[in-house]
């Protein structure tokens, strides 16, 4: 969930659930546990930047 706050900045509530069974080793399930969350954030700022989103007005964000 996105939710503006303050000085311009954005609180964003992440959450990532995954079951990944078979034989995924546990190393390479954890590398990506802890490196995807960031870099999705870091992509989503991308994003975000482009001029189709300037006055973007998107449901799914809570404007208070």
């Amino acid at each position: 969930m996105l939710t503006p706050g303050k000085n311009n900045f954005v609180q964003i509530d992440y959450t990532l659930e995954v079951d990944p069974g078979g034989t995924i080793p546990v190393w390479l399930v954890n590398l990506f546990a802890t490196s995807g969350p960031a870099e999705t954030i870091k992509k989503m700022k991308e994003q975000v930047k482009k001029p189709q989103y300037a006055n973007a007005n998107l449901s799914f964000i809570d404007n208070g």
